[in-house]
């Protein structure tokens, strides 16, 4: 079976299910969701830069990730909970790798790279339950809780139509590279594909779920929506290219891992908070 048939068909699979969760389901499961894919995504962020040598500690990546998120999706019951895991998670990460056998310069290296891996795959995980907060009390809240939920839906219908835009663009009339040394496949004009796709995610959102956008936050959010999950994109090859791999894991067939998949709204998400906060 073709990569893109596998693709399609993980999609339909995939899509329903994900849908209901951010439409139908209360605001805990999509905490209880975000703190799963911070494991799995934590995890494959073990894998990538640990490699053979620190492999067992994977898991740690993972569990300190899981533990970052969750101060963040808490952070309305419990103010204090993200600012005691960013203190605490560097610390953590070097006792970890201290008295673990190995010269001093890679076990460093593996206790960085874990540190880094928990701020940014639970920070931003932890980012998107702030969206669509479970306390009504919660600061982050809008004055109508389940608009909460069409800020989610934007943040990936954005992710999806930034993607799928700057492919065809790309396709289309794609000369020169954007980022060669990190992504080889990725034009300029499809760039301009994907800001194109995101503005139309937002002009839709303004007239359908979302009405309290302003005209000019069609352009001003879909433009920099756009930027961030190009950006989020890129970050991931970067890294990837950095450790000579081609996917962050196996575990969504056809497109990879679940850094492959969410990379693009895990720079976008902290966007869509800002615009959620001041609308």
């Amino acid at each position: 079976m073709s990569n893109l048939a596998l693709r399609i068909i993980s999609a339909v699979v995939l899509l329903p299910p994900i849908l209901a969760l951010i439409i139908l389901a209360p605001p805990l499961a999509l905490v209880a969701f975000v703190i799963l894919l911070s494991a799995l995504a934590g995890f494959e962020f073990g894998t990538i830069t640990l490699g053979s040598d620190f492999s067992r500690y994977r898991v740690f990546v993972a569990l300190l990730a899981v533990a970052v998120s969750i101060s963040v999706c808490f952070r309305s019951m419990y103010d204090f909970a993200p600012l005691l895991a960013l203190l605490l998670i560097y610390p953590v990460s070097l006792l970890l790798f201290i008295f673990v056998p190995g010269t001093p310069d890679k076990t460093f290296r593996a206790a960085a790279f874990t540190a880094t891996g928990a701020v940014y795959i639970g920070g931003l995980f932890g980012s998107f339950s702030l969206l669509h907060p479970f306390d009504p009390n919660s600061p982050f809240t809008s004055p109508d809780l389940d608009t909460g939920r069409w800020w989610v839906l934007l943040l990936l219908a954005g992710a999806v139509l930034n993607d799928t835009f700057a492919y065809a663009f790309g396709r289309l009339f794609g000369k020169r590279k954007l980022a060669p040394r990190v992504s080889p496949n990725k034009t300029w004009a499809g760039a301009f594909g994907g800001i194109f796709g995101v503005v139309l995610a937002v002009a839709a959102a303004k007239f359908t779920l979302l009405p309290g956008l302003l005209w000019y936050d069609i352009a001003l959010l879909g433009v920099s929506l756009s930027i961030f999950c190009q950006l989020g994109d890129l970050a991931e090859s970067f890294l990837k290219r950095g450790f000579n791999v081609k996917d962050s894991g196996n575990i969504i067939p056809g497109h990879g891992g679940i850094l492959d998949r969410c990379d693009a709204m895990l720079f976008g998400a902290p966007v869509i908070l800002l615009f959620s906060l001041i609308r």
